[in-house]
């Protein structure tokens, strides 16, 4: 289903956050995203992000709190492919990611807030379906996010019904 951020935040004033985007750039290939939020706290370590990709359902948006740290990767090429073969929409990242010139090849939506070579440790630590805050949003699992070229809007209703 199509839509746009702007007319979403037209239609529903007072339902959604619009998040702060000039903190996010934009990495996949796929500009328009939305869908069911799932979320994942880590720090500088991708093994806990990785399951969460595995076990995601289709259509959801996986939000990494990654304490914005831009020591190291917590997404590359790998992951991102991993996360077209369980049909995840898209990867909003706070944090690094890295391969970015094959990652932007990949038809799935990918913002971060920048990149880096270094590939993160794969321990396994953080915390998963909890709430954070990034961007001037409140993330909470369940939540529906909507992204295209104009913005990140975070509802708690899906607003495509």
């Amino acid at each position: 289903m199509s839509f746009h951020t702007s007319q979403l935040c037209d239609q529903n004033d007072g339902q959604i956050v619009v998040a702060e985007s000039s903190l996010l750039q934009y990495y996949g290939n796929k500009k328009a995203f939305s869908g069911r939020v799932v979320t994942v706290k880590v720090y500088e370590d991708y093994g806990l992000v990785k399951k969460v990709i595995e076990t995601a359902e289709e259509g959801s948006v996986i939000v990494i709190h990654g304490s914005g740290s831009r020591r190291s990767a917590l997404i590359g090429a790998e992951l991102a492919q991993l996360s077209i073969e369980k049909k995840v929409s898209g990867l909003i990242i706070y944090g690094c990611i890295r391969d970015s010139e094959m990652i932007k090849q990949l038809d799935i939506g990918v913002m971060a807030i920048g990149t880096i070579p270094v590939l993160s440790s794969c321990e396994g630590s953080g915390e998963t379906d909890i709430a954070f805050h990034f961007a001037s949003v409140d993330w909470k699992p369940g939540q529906y996010v909507y992204v295209d070229q104009d913005g990140v809007v975070v509802s708690d209703e899906d607003l495509l019904q």
